[in-house]
């Protein structure tokens, strides 16, 4: 377990964490959880020494206190998909289909522009909501990703130059996207269902944090001088966020 650092994406119990610290006038180290962030203050006066310290037994602390999943919040709500249903990913139409099978599991298989899934025999109503799901997310993941991480890598070569080394798709509902300082590209999976500009306003917001990672002057310089329409996205991200099920913080982090 190394030194917690500001930017570092914490991983536990399946669910990732952006790390963000800073300095306080404080006498002891704190962490606040609010949804996929997770806010460290440390004592400025603190030596090295009992900085890591103080970094490696928070870090310990915040390991058991979230090895349950992340704390409840209110308006959380999850992507829902039934028999019948038209979705809209990256601009593209698909439907789904559910139908009962016979099985002892669930499963999703794509058909061209048609998702189906076949859901176990015996499931409860909330099951087979929860089953339906967790397979449409996994199916338009693993298709989508590769254009994702595509344009990605073109908006990268197109204004920024910087070293990327993955990109990630998660559900969440608090963040639409991170970026780590070891290189990686985290986005909201819901983003998918937003227009490809929005996605591309996420993309670049991420990457300008190759730059700055911070949000100041510096930084919403580089952001708009990618994307001189990037407020057009914001103002839907805020008009929309609710439909995606996502509780929008005070303005777009990252």
């Amino acid at each position: 377990m190394g030194e917690l650092k500001d930017g570092d994406l914490l991983q536990v119990a399946g669910h990732e964490y952006l790390v963000r610290i800073a300095a306080s006038t404080g006498r002891k180290a704190t962490a606040r959880v609010r949804g996929a962030q997770i806010f460290v203050r440390v004592p400025s006066a603190a030596e090295p020494n009992l900085r890591r310290t103080m970094l490696s037994e928070l870090e310990a602390k915040l390991q058991t206190m979230l090895s349950d999943g992340p704390p409840a919040q209110k308006g959380m709500q999850p992507l829902q998909f039934t028999d019948g249903q038209v979705v809209e990913v990256l601009g593209v139409k698909y439907a789904v289909a559910v139908a009962q099978g016979v099985g002892t599991e669930s499963r999703g298989t794509w058909y061209r522009d048609w998702i189906r899934v076949e859901l176990a025999a015996g499931l409860t109503a909330a099951e087979r909501t929860e089953h339906t799901g967790a397979l449409v997310r996994r199916l338009i993941t693993a298709r989508a990703l590769p254009i994702v991480t595509k344009r990605v890598r073109e908006l990268n070569d197109l204004h920024f130059g910087a070293t990327i080394r993955r990109v990630i798709l998660r559900d969440q509902y608090s963040r639409w996207g991170s970026c780590s300082a070891a290189g990686t590209i985290s986005l909201n999976f819901r983003l998918l269902f937003a227009p490809p500009s929005v996605l591309d306003a996420i993309i670049v917001h991420e990457l300008a944090h190759t730059r700055h990672m911070n949000h100041s002057p510096q930084f919403w310089a580089v952001v708009r001088q990618a994307m001189p329409d990037y407020d057009a996205a914001e103002r839907w991200l805020v008009a929309n966020a609710a439909r995606l099920g996502v509780q929008r913080p005070d303005d777009i982090e990252g």
